[in-house]
């Protein structure tokens, strides 16, 4: 039996914070953290379509970009934050893609793009939500979502990866 799909986007998403970014979970996991406001969106294209969505603590930016390019939080755009957020999102989408389907298929990957804050439930992305994930980072939180146009053609993907006929 596959790997339940919130364990995998938990794990890959929790090792390219901790990989790429050096963003780790927090000392104190009892301390209140603010809310993931900032969005990351990434669409792909392959044996299954869907699109990966990312929403973080705004207040996790200057981190995320003070350590992926080696400067101080202080010295850091808004560019340079918008730049590496949307390449963890890249990153983790690129990683979480051959770990559901194996490594044999084949997806385009489009170029993240950042959206404004959520307006709640009337905003969401097309497709099925098939996992949601919440992270605890330094200072922040994570929340990693991935939606589907087809389920079917998911699990076909997965059966295939793991050589179980679909």
């Amino acid at each position: 039996m596959s790997e339940p799909l919130d364990a995998v986007v938990s794990e890959v998403a929790r090792e390219t914070f901790e990989q790429l970014a050096f963003v780790l979970p927090p000392q104190d996991d009892t301390a209140p953290l603010p809310e993931a406001d900032a969005r990351v969106c990434v669409t792909f294209r392959g044996p299954f379509s869907g699109s990966l969505l990312i929403s973080l603590s705004s207040s996790l930016l200057p981190l995320l970009a003070a350590n992926m390019l080696g400067m101080e939080e202080s010295e850091t755009s808004p560019g340079d934050r918008d730049d590496a957020f949307r390449e963890v999102a890249n990153v983790v989408c690129g990683n979480l893609l051959p770990r559901i389907a194996g490594p044999k298929p084949v997806f385009g990957i489009s170029s993240p793009r950042c959206l404004p804050p959520s307006d709640g439930p009337r905003d969401a992305l097309p497709g099925v939500t098939l996992a949601t994930v919440a992270l605890l980072l330094e200072n922040g939180r994570a929340i990693v979502q991935l939606n589907v146009d087809d389920p079917a053609a998911l699990e076909h993907a997965r059966a295939a990866a793991v050589g179980v006929p679909a």
